[in-house]
């Protein structure tokens, strides 16, 4: 890898990397606490997001569009679409069901509902920042110079190694695969027939599907990353120590 290729990838997984330190230790985003963006149609009520929230979503989806690309950003939000559906949308359908079935009142719904406004604006703001840091990084460049090294590997750059076979993995075959499952589910239920949406046990058993579903999109993701780390790690153990 030359100079120039090698500093602009380290330029901007470094900006993406001072992009996520708030999320960790939440300064500066506390310190705007203001409420204008939400204050025009919610002004009743409480625990509504900060301006510190929004615009730090702001800042960083327009820091990983411009500075690691169209590409890494449209899978990034991708990847935060994913996960706020899994958490934030089927979390929200869920307690809004229990809300109504034990009978709480408009308040504990609108709280309720601002939980999830919060939880899926910091996801939005978070997933798509750890996508962009991990996809600016060439780790299958670097995997390339670590193994064609002729004075040997040391025990830093096999830990490198392996971190770089696992995302290697994960980006160019476990989340492809998942996506065409999904791709494949969707064109299922394209050809599915709903009765009555107004139908409670339908609902339900719908409901129990898409969590069910999802926890096993989450499952397999988890599952095929891992799958082939023991023949890795006999691999990487197996190459010449420096």
């Amino acid at each position: 890898m030359n100079k120039a290729y090698v500093f602009a990838w380290k330029f901007k997984a470094l900006l993406v990397f001072i992009a996520l330190v708030p999320s960790f230790i939440g300064y500066p985003v506390v310190l705007m606490d203001s409420k204008w963006f939400f204050s025009w149609t919610f002004k009743h009520l409480k625990n509504l997001p900060s301006d510190g929230q929004v615009l730090y979503l702001i800042v960083s989806l327009f820091l990983i569009r411009f500075v690691c690309g169209k590409k890494i950003f449209l899978f990034g939000i991708t990847a935060g679409s994913f996960v706020s559906f899994s958490v934030v949308f089927l979390g929200a359908i869920v307690g809004y069901v229990k809300a109504r079935f034990f009978g709480f009142g408009a308040d504990v719904v609108s709280e309720l509902s601002l939980y999830y406004i919060n939880r899926f604006i910091n996801i939005m703001t978070v997933v798509p920042l750890s996508v962009s840091f991990f996809l600016v990084i060439p780790f299958d460049d670097i995997e390339h110079n670590i193994i064609t090294d002729n004075i040997g590997v040391s025990v830093y750059k096999k830990s490198v190694l392996m971190i770089s076979r696992v995302v290697n993995n994960i980006r160019y075959s476990v989340v492809p695969d998942v996506f065409m499952v999904i791709s494949e589910e969707k064109c299922k239920k394209q050809d599915d027939v709903v009765s009555s949406v107004l139908n409670v046990d339908a609902f339900r058993v719908k409901l129990y599907e898409e969590v069910k579903k999802n926890l096993y999109y989450v499952a397999a993701v988890i599952a095929f990353s891992l799958e082939y780390i023991p023949v890795w790690a006999y691999e990487i153990s197996s190459l010449p120590n420096k």
